[in-house]
């Protein structure tokens, strides 16, 4: 039938028809081309929300230092007073800042969220997070046991030690808890700094470097100096955790799973041992014998939701970018890298009239 065809064409025309061309469309550069300048069109918007989220914090900080405000904002001076002061810091400001950048800028959906992602990633982030988070946990209570000095340093924030004193009291209670001190850093805190400012201000890579001065500043917004190494801990881990495997989701999980194990590990930590050795711990020498033997079983728990996350890295489409891309991709990137020392500026100022 094409021969017939073929044929007919030539007797009209007197030359053999043409043959018929196929274009390859390569759909992996045409997404990273149109998420590249996705990302040049929005490369102000990662400077803004850390400018934003900084003036608010600070200025929140402000009021409170100089009692204007109308109610108290300690963590230790009461439920009501622990429920704002989480909320505004982690819930109410971060979403204002983010409400007023996707206002302006009106990012793609994907470069916010990132790509669709399987199921085997969003169940291993929550272990990932809880698992590093019991770590954590673990190591501060070893390393304050030997060095009792090291509890200014590397200790358990007020959002989630405080908070743990008041799960359990009523059930609504513990439902505030769990909303102000898992569900608001999982979500709007997240949303910020790591659905917004993230992709943007690091450009898909995942190098620790470029991720730190972003993950300093969501921590440095807590607003707590001795937890400090702790939220640091937690932004670096979501922060890598967003950058192997692009989703926001995952990210968001991870800090959930952290949170979480903040507030339960005392509990859980004291329930295994009993189970262990039929008794609650009294001995410091069998205390810490049992807190670094928890430690190391962390570490190797760790691992298996950790590879599952970084093998994201290998499948995800697009992840590493060409030296042309990396060397069109420079915009706004020293600006917003020295916005963000300017905010952490500010912030450590902050800190040093609060301690």
């Amino acid at each position: 039938m094409v021969k017939e065809r073929r044929e007919r064409v030539k007797q009209r025309t007197g030359r053999p028809p043409a043959e018929p061309s196929f274009s390859l469309v390569d759909v992996r550069s045409k997404r990273q081309a149109a998420d590249q300048r996705e990302r040049a069109r929005v490369a102000p918007l990662a400077g803004l929300a850390m400018i934003l989220v900084t003036v608010l914090t600070c200025t929140l900080f402000a009021l409170d230092f100089l009692d204007l405000l109308p109610a108290a904002l300690g963590y230790g001076e009461g439920l009501e007073a622990y429920a704002l002061r989480a909320f505004l810091l982690f819930g109410f400001i971060p979403l204002s800042a983010a409400s007023a950048v996707l206002a302006f800028f009106k990012p793609a959906s994907r470069l916010v969220t990132g790509p669709a992602k399987g199921p085997a990633l969003h169940l291993a982030a929550p272990f990932a997070g809880f698992f590093s988070g019991w770590l954590v946990w673990s190591l501060s209570q070893l390393i304050s046991s030997y060095l009792p000095a090291a509890a200014d340093w590397f200790t358990i924030p007020d959002l989630w030690q405080k908070g743990a004193l008041y799960l359990g009291r009523s059930p609504l209670i513990s439902v505030l808890v769990l909303a102000v001190a898992v569900l608001l850093p999982a979500t709007a805190q997240e949303f910020l700094f790591r659905g917004l400012v993230q992709p943007i201000y690091s450009a898909g890579s995942a190098s620790l470097a470029r991720l730190f001065l972003p993950a300093l500043l969501a921590a440095a917004l807590g607003l707590e100096l001795p937890g400090l190494l702790t939220f640091l801990l937690l932004a670096l881990l979501a922060s890598w955790v967003r950058a192997v495997s692009g989703s926001l989701y995952a990210s968001s999980l991870t800090t959930m799973g952290f949170a979480l194990a903040m507030l339960y590990a005392r509990p859980l930590f004291a329930a295994i041992s009993q189970a262990v050795f039929g008794m609650p711990l009294i001995d410091p020498f069998r205390i810490r014998l049992f807190t670094a033997s928890s430690a190391l079983v962390l570490v190797v728990l760790f691992l298996a939701p950790a590879a599952v996350i970084g093998q994201e890295a290998v499948r995800q489409e697009g992840r590493a970018l060409s030296f042309r891309e990396r060397s069109e991709n420079k915009g706004f990137r020293p600006i917003n890298r020295v916005l963000a020392l300017v905010c952490l500026v500010a912030v450590s100022a902050c800190l040093y009239f609060a301690y």
